[in-house]
């Protein structure tokens, strides 16, 4: 049995199928031979195609379920535009406050080495006192106030070395007399 467009050529004659059945309207569909209908196209020998009511059915409701996801679609696609431009307009909040955050810490830090130079003047090496979190700094304090000690320590053993020692100078020959009255006052003015 082969099947063509709204019936069914069946041992050797055309039957056109009315309704959802498959079932013979009885007589042939628009008379004559068989062999006139097999020259004809189908759509010649059956005329305009029949839908079975419940075809009808199906098609409408799949037409309505193709609307309705059509709508749900666009519905979607505009939420997706709206989360993507409040994403956006959070995404430059976030960038704006991790700014002010990042300022904010600098400023503390910065008041927090200015108070840790005041506690220890005299004590460290300003420079040394260094770091980017509270706990960086105060241990470079401890640094600090090491390379200080042996930089005073170095300055103490230098000075202790190049002593002069009190009283004037030594006494020795003096060269003094043998020079000009004009080179005695050239000297006496450079000493």
């Amino acid at each position: 049995m082969e099947r063509v467009g709204v019936g069914v050529y069946w041992r050797g004659r055309w039957w056109r199928i009315v309704g959802g059945s498959d079932e013979a309207a009885g007589e042939p569909d628009g008379g004559g031979s068989d062999h006139d209908r097999a020259d004809r196209p189908v759509s010649e020998s059956v005329g305009e195609p029949i839908v079975a009511a419940d075809d009808a059915a199906r098609v409408a409701a799949l037409e309505a379920l193709a609307a309705a996801a059509g709508r749900e679609l666009e519905a979607a696609r505009a939420r997706v535009g709206e989360l993507e431009a409040g994403s956006e307009a959070q995404a430059g909040e976030l960038a704006r406050t991790r700014e002010a955050v990042m300022a904010v810490e600098q400023r503390a830090l910065a008041a927090h080495r200015r108070a840790l130079l005041a506690e220890n003047r005299g004590q460290v090496v300003d420079e040394l006192v260094q770091g980017g979190t509270v706990e960086a700094l105060e241990a470079s304090v401890e640094l600090a106030r090491a390379a200080y000690g042996r930089v005073a320590e170095q300055a103490r053993a230098l000075a202790a070395a190049e002593r002069v020692p009190g009283g004037g100078g030594s006494r020795g020959e003096s060269d003094v007399e043998r020079l000009s009255p004009l080179a005695k006052i050239a000297r006496g003015l450079t000493k």
